[in-house]
Formats: C-alpha cells, sequence, structure tokens
C-alpha cells in the first residue's frame, strides 16, 4: 500500500514513475495498473530485469522489503533510496543476514522514524549515520477528527472505563501488535481493535474509530 500511495502521488508531483515488483505483483499492483501507472513484473528472473534496466534504466530506485536484485541495479549505475520501515525493528536472524549482504548496493536510507534509524544503526554498525536520513509517517490533512473521546465512545458502545488499545495497521504476530494483543488478554476491561492501511477495520469494535481521541 505504501509503494501504491507513494507512485501515485509522484505522479501527480510530475514525476515518470514504473512500479517494479521483482518477485510477484499483488493488489496495490493491480490497482496501479488500473490507474495508469506502468507496473513491471519480473517474477524473481533478474536476467529480465537486467535487460529492462539496460533498455529503460530510471534516474532512480526506491525500493521496499526488496532482498533480490538490488546488486543488478547497482551494476547498471541505478542509485538506490531503500526504504527503513518500522517493522525492520522486528527482523529475525535470517533477516538480518539477507539485509547486511545487501547493504553495500544502497546509496541512501530513508527511515520512516527515529526508533526505526537507531535500531537500524545497531543491528548494521557498518552503516554510517549520515547514510539515514528520517522522513516520519504522516497521516492525510483531509481527513476530519472529532475532538470529543466521549462521543466517540458512546457512538462505538465504549464505556469509559475501558482501556482501548488501538493500532493502526494489520494485526501482527510480532512487533507492537504481539505485545499490545498480549497486555490487551490480561484484564477483562480492555478491548482490542485495529484499522489497516486502507481503512478497512479487522474488528467490529472500532470500525471507523478516530483512534486519537477513543
Amino acid at each position: 500500500k505504501v509503494v501504491e500511495i507513494l507512485a501515485l502521488e509522484w505522479r501527480r508531483l510530475g514525476n515518470h514513475v514504473k512500479v517494479l515488483c521483482i518477485n510477484e505483483g499483488g493488489e496495490a499492483a493491480e490497482s496501479l495498473k488500473a490507474a495508469g501507472i506502468e507496473v513491471v513484473v519480473f517474477h524473481a528472473d533478474l536476467s529480465k530485469l537486467q535487460y529492462f534496466l539496460q533498455q529503460d534504466p530510471p534516474l532512480i530506485a526506491n525500493t521496499h522489503y526488496i532482498y533480490e536484485g538490488l546488486e543488478v541495479f547497482f551494476q547498471a549505475g541505478i542509485p538506490i533510496v531503500e526504504v527503513i520501515h518500522n517493522m525492520y525493528v522486528y527482523m529475525n536472524e535470517e533477516l538480518l543476514l539477507k539485509e547486511r549482504k545487501k547493504n553495500k548496493y544502497v546509496s541512501h536510507y530513508i527511515a520512516v522514524s527515529q526508533c526505526a534509524k537507531e535500531i537500524y544503526l545497531k543491528n548494521f554498525p557498518n552503516v554510517i549515520e549520515k547514510k539515514i536520513t528520517v522522513i516520519g509517517n504522516t497521516f492525510s490533512t483531509g481527513v476530519g477528527f472529532i475532538e470529543d473521546r466521549e462521543i466517540v465512545r458512546k457512538q462505538l458502545g465504549i464505556s469509559s472505563d475501558i482501556f482501548v488499545f488501538a493500532a493502526v495497521g494489520q494485526r501482527s504476530d510480532k512487533g507492537v501488535g504481539h505485545g499490545v494483543k498480549q497486555t490487551g488478554d490480561r484484564g477483562d476491561k480492555t478491548q482490542y481493535g485495529e484499522e489497516s492501511a486502507d481503512h478497512q477495520t479487522g474488528s467490529d469494535v472500532l470500525d471507523g474509530a478516530r483512534f486519537d481521541v477513543v
């Protein structure tokens, strides 16, 4: 979803954008195609990626969760700006090893939070600090917010003595989602809800809630 939003915004700002899927596409890829943005899927065939970059080289590659093919961009002389997402904090040993192998190909990093940057530097001391720029996650200014928390609770049928954990994003078995769920299971006056990036909720408790005021 992040790639989809970025691609649409970059096009709106007048940039020529193509989305390259090293392995497979998906829902976001189909959505971008429908919006008129070119999407190229390589099905893990790096020779096809190499040929594509020779024929139509981009000025820059902005990569997200990519572990294969970065050396192809590097060999083609295309600078890579990798995004360090918050979930990078919870890498297991296998992913840490893959990340170490690809560091040498990355020209610069964007970390979506200061916390993500600091933990990334701790895990990868070979990466110098000035190579990472923090650009924090944002929210849409076009979304209205309800300022009175009691109004929101009344609309959702949540009494004022119940503590609400609100997780913006997909529920996960690791990281913050796991910790919040474990904490919530410890009390009988706790409700847990979530809202994903496309505003579809996985819980009836907080469907459409304004989480900042609940």
